[in-house]
């Protein structure tokens, strides 16, 4: 399973893949 992160790295909720 892809888990998007955002810019930190971090788990992003809402992330633009």
């Amino acid at each position: 399973v892809f888990t998007p992160r955002d810019a930190d790295g971090d788990l992003a909720e809402n992330a633009t893949v």
